[in-house]
C-alpha cells in the first residue's frame, strides 16, 4: 500500500498514487497540491493501536470474575470481611449490594493498596473486567 508522505503525516493508504502536476491522483480521487503540501509518494506504515483505556466503571459480577480470574477474590472477600467498625460495615454493604464498581471510590483505593496492586496494575484488571 501507498501513502503521500508529507512533513508531518501521512495519507492513505492507496493502491495506486499518481503525480498530475498540480494534483496528487490517489486511487481515481484528486487532491489538489496546494492544499496538501510539498508530499513524496512512499509506502503506508499503519498507526500503533490505540492502548485500551480503563473504564471508569464495571458491573460487579465483571470485578468479582476479574478478580477470580487472577486469584485474588476470596483475598477480597476476606479482606473486606475483617474490616472492623463504621468502615467495615459500609465496604461490606457496597461490597454485596452495590451493582457496579467505581474505579475512582475510596474502597478500591484502598482493596489495591493492600493487594499491593499499582495504578497499572488495577487499571489492566478494569480493563480485563470490562470484556467479560
Amino acid at each position: 500500500m501507498n501513502a503521500l508522505i508529507t512533513a508531518t503525516s501521512q495519507f492513505g493508504p492507496f493502491n495506486s498514487i499518481t503525480d498530475l502536476g498540480d494534483l496528487w491522483d490517489c486511487d481515481g480521487v484528486h487532491y489538489p497540491k496546494a492544499v496538501i503540501g510539498a508530499a513524496a509518494i512512499g509506502t503506508y506504515v499503519a498507526p500503533p493501536p490505540t492502548p485500551p483505556v480503563s473504564p471508569v466503571s464495571i458491573t460487579m459480577r465483571q470485578a468479582r470474575l476479574a478478580l477470580y480470574n487472577v486469584g485474588l477474590l476470596p483475598t477480597v472477600n476476606a479482606a473486606i470481611a475483617g474490616m472492623a467498625g463504621a468502615a467495615g460495615d459500609a465496604a461490606r454493604i457496597e461490597w454485596e449490594f452495590s451493582s457496579e464498581v467505581l474505579r475512582n471510590k475510596a474502597l478500591v483505593a484502598s482493596m489495591a493498596s493492600s493487594l499491593a496492586l499499582s495504578d497499572a496494575q488495577l487499571d489492566a484488571l478494569f480493563i480485563q473486567a470490562a470484556t467479560l
